[in-house]
């Protein structure tokens, strides 16, 4: 919690994702209450494009993080100690109780599962952000979009 705090007001207000009293409802409504407010214009049309970051959560690199939260002036202490946390990390698969893939060290990704994940994913991706003239709402989450109500 102490970690939100800090780095709260450099995250863009429509950051669905891993807010608390955030969800996919939230996002949802958001997009259709914009769609409509904007096709109450004349000659008005929506476009919309959905990014799917599957596997968010791997694709963090810690150079490009480390630059964001420099860029941000959060404390230095803070800043080496995420770095530290996503640099040199040993990886590797288990598969059952005795099967062990090799171990790697990367430099990329943040371990999938820890509560540290969703604050680094916030962190990177918050620079891409709304602006006056397009809307960027952001939500990460097993969403499917679906015109069926079974799925």
């Amino acid at each position: 919690m102490h970690l939100h705090r800090i780095i709260s007001k450099h995250l863009d207000p429509l950051q669905f994702a891993y807010k608390a009293n955030r969800s996919k409802e939230d996002v949802i409504l958001h997009i259709i209450n914009n769609s409509y407010a904007h096709l109450d214009k004349r000659k008005a049309c929506v476009r919309l494009m959905l990014y799917d970051f599957s596997s968010a959560f791997n694709m963090i690199q810690a150079h490009l993080l480390y630059d964001k939260m420099i860029k941000m002036s959060l404390p230095p202490a803070l800043v080496l100690w995420v770095t530290d946390c996503l640099t040199s990390r040993q990886q590797y698969v288990r598969l059952g109780p005795t099967v062990y893939s090799v171990t790697i060290i990367t430099n990329t990704s943040a371990a999938q599962g820890t509560v540290l994940s969703p604050f680094f994913f916030c962190i990177y991706t918050s620079d891409y952000e709304t602006t006056t003239n397009k809307c960027i709402d952001k939500y990460a989450g097993d969403t499917v979009l679906t015109g069926r109500p079974d799925h």
